[in-house]
C-alpha cells in the first residue's frame, strides 16, 4: 500500500479566524507527511474546550447556591446561635445614649430628646427637637430621663401645624410681617376661643394666633397637636386648609380629626392584601402609637364612635 496526501482545492474564500491546521490538512490511515515539519503522533491529545473555565465556575456557583437552598431550619439556628451575643449587644446598644450628652444641632445645650423615626441618631435639645421636625411633626420622640428613654410627644414640646403657609392669600406671610398693627398684639389667649372673629392670622410663633387642636392619624401613631388656622379675608374652609396640607378632614364643619394621606394609602393596601378591617386597623395603629398602654392614646368622638359601631 502506497500513501497518497490528498490534495484540498484552493478557494478564493476568506479564511476563519477559528480555522485550525487540522482541518486543513487530511492524511490517510497511518500517513506520516514530514515535508512541512508537521509532527504528528499516533495518539493525538484530544481538543481542550475553550468554555472548559466557564463551566468549572458556574458549577461552583451552582454548587454553592444549592448549599444554601439546601439548609435546614437547624442550620439556620445553629447559625443564630453563634451570633446571638452579638446581635444581642447591638440591640441594648440602642437604649442607651450617646457617651456625649450635648445636643448634636447647637452644640450648646444638653440634648435629652431622640427620635424613633429619624434615620440618623440624634440626640437633641427640646428647641433643636421642635425646629428639626417642622417638616416631619408625626414622629414618635423619646426623653432620656436620667436611666432611660421614656415616652414623650412632639405636643408637650409646644409644636404647632402651621396651616397658613398652605393657603395662596395669606397676610400673615414673611413679606406682609410690618402690616400688623400694636392693636393686634394685645389680644391674649383668653380671645383663642373667639378666633373666627380675630381680623387675621398670624405665625404660629406667637401666642395671639388662633389655634385649635386636632387628633391627626398617620402610619406612626395618632397624634394630638395644635393647628394655626389661617384667618384672613379671602382664606379658605379649614376642610379645604386640612386637604391642602394633605390632611383628609373627618368632617366638614369644624374637623377635630383628620387623616394623613398616607395613612389612607396604608389602610387601602392591607384591606386589598390583607382583609383588614377598619376596626382592627385603628387598633393596629392604637398599638403602635402606645403598646403598653393603648388606652392612653388621644381619640376622638369620631374614632370612640368607630370602636364602639363595631
Amino acid at each position: 500500500m502506497v500513501n497518497v496526501p490528498v490534495q484540498i482545492p484552493q478557494t478564493p474564500q476568506a479564511k476563519s479566524r477559528t480555522s485550525s491546521p487540522s482541518k486543513k490538512r487530511v492524511w490517510s490511515p497511518g500517513a506520516f507527511e514530514g515535508d512541512d515539519g508537521y509532527e504528528q503522533s499516533s495518539d493525538p491529545d484530544p481538543k481542550r474546550s475553550r468554555r472548559t473555565g466557564k463551566v468549572r465556575l458556574d458549577v461552583e456557583i451552582l454548587v454553592h447556591i444549592l448549599n444554601i437552598i439546601l439548609q435546614t431550619q437547624n442550620d439556620y439556628l445553629r447559625e443564630y446561635l453563634d451570633k446571638r451575643q452579638e446581635l444581642l449587644i447591638e440591640l441594648l446598644r440602642h437604649e442607651s445614649p450617646p457617651l456625649s450628652r450635648t445636643c448634636t444641632m447647637c452644640n450648646s445645650a444638653p440634648g435629652m430628646y431622640r427620635c424613633r423615626d429619624c434615620f440618623q441618631p440624634h440626640l437633641l435639645c427640646d428647641g433643636c427637637c421642635v425646629s428639626a421636625h417642622i417638616a416631619s411633626p408625626f414622629h414618635r420622640i423619646e426623653r432620656f430621663n436620667g436611666d432611660y428613654f421614656e415616652r414623650s410627644d412632639l405636643d408637650d414640646l409646644g409644636l404647632v401645624l402651621n396651616l397658613c403657609g398652605h393657603t395662596d392669600d395669606c397676610r400673615s406671610m414673611p413679606q406682609e410681617m410690618g402690616n400688623t398693627s400694636a392693636s393686634d398684639a394685645t389680644i391674649s389667649d383668653d380671645d383663642v376661643d373667639d378666633a373666627d372673629e380675630l381680623p387675621g392670622c398670624y405665625p404660629s410663633g406667637q401666642n395671639r394666633s388662633p389655634r385649635s387642636n386636632l387628633i391627626v392619624v398617620s402610619s406612626s401613631g395618632i397624634f394630638k397637636r395644635s393647628v394655626t388656622w389661617c384667618r384672613c379675608a379671602n382664606s379658605p374652609e379649614p376642610y379645604v386648609q386640612l386637604l391642602r396640607a394633605k390632611l383628609f378632614p373627618a368632617s366638614y364643619q369644624r374637623p377635630e380629626t383628620a387623616f394623613t394621606f398616607d395613612v389612607l394609602d396604608h389602610f387601602r393596601i392591607d384591606a386589598l392584601e390583607c382583609k383588614t378591617a377598619a376596626l382592627n386597623f385603628i387598633n393596629k395603629i392604637g398599638r403602635i402609637s402606645n403598646e403598653a398602654f393603648p388606652s392612653r392614646v388621644p381619640v376622638s368622638p369620631l374614632i370612640h364612635y368607630v370602636k364602639c359601631s363595631f
